[in-house]
């Protein structure tokens, strides 16, 4: 608050008025007010005084380092909307590795990548009683994901073997039946979690053998083909980069005379 003047003091003194001179002020010009004009005055002088007070410094918000199995991240200041990305970026690195949690779309596809061994029993086929184990081996990469839905590239070897005696003009023959497909599909699977419905259909060149053998001679012949096959079964995921399959195989030829089949499989995938 500002001070009297000897001039402001002096009329005050002289005028002999009954108001107190604390209800007096001196205006910028100078002059003495009281009253009204007076408490005008001091409300500029306090505001004058707001705006001339030093600014209070806020301390910022402390920071962090979170640790990731990928290294240190950059600090972040902890706050509603800054702790979040972080351990967002952490999670996202995490299911680049593939991640134990049983969740919708199954982790165990994020690797992208597999390698796979089949192991078959066909069941029926084009010709007689044919029954055969049959085996198959092969890669697979993941090229699209919509959803729960993963689509892979997957190509596969498949080989299956038969040898029986037979009947054959009334004397005895041994009939061997062999066949090698190279196999290229396209894979679908829908992830629930641990169990993984899927399906896929595939073409390729495919050979196929026949003989004949009563002891004296042997016939044989054999024919290289156009083949096309459809799979369909469930996964069963065992750990983070092991599974387990099975399904039902068909494998259907191009040329009369060489017969499809029908065969049941047990496939074991290991995902990197």
């Amino acid at each position: 608050m500002r001070k009297f003047s000897i001039a402001a003091a002096a009329l005050l003194a002289s005028t002999g008025s009954a108001i107190a001179a604390e209800d007096c002020i001196e205006n910028a010009a100078g002059q003495l007010v009281c009253g009204a004009d007076a408490d005008a005055v001091r409300a500029r002088i306090r505001a004058e005084e707001r705006l001339q007070m030093p600014e209070l410094s806020v301390p910022s918000a402390p920071t962090t380092n979170l640790e990731t199995d990928q290294g240190s991240v950059e600090p972040e200041v902890l706050g509603a909307d800054v702790v979040g990305p972080t351990l967002a970026s952490a999670d996202r690195s995490a299911k680049g590795r593939g991640s134990s949690s049983f969740s919708g779309g199954s982790v165990y596809n994020s690797y992208g990548q597999a390698v796979f061994v089949r192991g078959g029993y066909v069941f029926e086929s084009g010709v007689g009683d044919y029954e055969a184990p049959s085996f198959a081996g092969g890669y697979r990469k993941t090229f699209a994901e919509r959803g729960r839905s993963t689509f892979s590239w997957e190509g596969e070897l498949v080989f299956s073997r038969d040898s029986e005696d037979i009947t054959l003009l009334g004397g005895p023959v041994e009939l061997t039946l062999w066949g090698l497909s190279g196999i290229g599909a396209v894979r679908w699977q829908y992830g629930l979690g641990a169990v993984n419905p899927f399906a896929s259909v595939g073409i390729g060149p495919g050979y196929f053998h026949a003989s004949l053998d009563d002891g004296v001679t042997d016939v044989s012949d054999g024919d290289l083909t156009f083949v096309y096959t459809g799979r369909a079964g469930v996964e069963f995921n065992v750990s983070d980069q092991i599974s387990l399959e099975t399904a039902y195989r068909f494998l259907g030829t191009s040329q009369d005379g060489t017969p499809g089949y029908h065969s049941a499989e047990l496939g074991l995938n290991y995902n990197f």
